[in-house]
């Protein structure tokens, strides 16, 4: 697969949430990973020339997908972890103070899927905890993984919320992300990136 890969972000939404664009570094087309305020996106896209024909989303939390009903009428593509589906239009799982218009995904994942968007290929990891169905994308030619709430730095995602399991978010942490060979950069939902190899040393909830 091209390394040439390059991944950018933004802060969109009331939660700062990192919004990513990953597009290899001769095109004009990107994927973007959670986007929570459509107006910034489109702002990016225009600024640096971009289109956009697919939105990984990593978990059904709203603070994550604010932008996406409209996105989604511009003819993106959204995909979500097949179990947080529901979630995009319940807002007793989606936790939202404010009206988001309900939307349906277009392709529901399971685990071991690939997406194939903008010339990338990103393997689909399930890692449940902060919700009952987060997926984290790994682009393994970039050795990097976006893991939404799952992983912080020197932290994990919150697990009190509606549908979240402790056990389930430290499974999906040492199960599925550390098995990962080599030292990945991680790029987290919300905050800076870390590597998978500095949370295997320093990350106090799995240590």
């Amino acid at each position: 697969m091209n390394r040439d890969i390059t991944v950018s972000s933004i802060e969109t939404g009331p939660y700062c949430v990192n919004t990513y664009f990953v597009r290899l570094n001769n095109s004009d087309e990107c994927v973007i990973i959670d986007p929570a305020d459509a107006g910034k996106v489109n702002t990016y896209l225009e600024k640096n020339g971009l289109g956009c024909n697919a939105i990984l989303l990593t978990h059904c939390h709203f603070d994550h997908m604010l932008g996406v009903p409209e996105l989604q009428k511009q003819g993106m593509k959204v995909y979500i972890g097949e179990l947080d589906e529901a979630g995009l239009r319940d807002k007793d799982i989606n936790l939202t103070f404010r009206k988001i218009e309900p939307f349906y995904a277009d392709v529901k994942l399971k685990d071991g899927d690939t997406v194939r968007e903008a010339g990338l290929e990103f393997n689909v990891l399930f890692t449940p905890g902060h919700t009952v169905g987060g997926v984290s994308y790994v682009l393994e030619g970039k050795k990097c993984v976006f893991v939404g709430d799952t992983l912080f730095r020197r932290s994990i995602g919150r697990t009190d919320f509606s549908y979240g399991s402790y056990e389930d978010i430290i499974n999906s942490i040492k199960n599925k992300l550390f098995t990962l060979e080599g030292n990945y950069i991680a790029y987290p939902g919300h905050g800076p990136a870390t590597t998978l190899d500095e949370e295997r040393a320093a990350n106090p909830y799995v240590r």
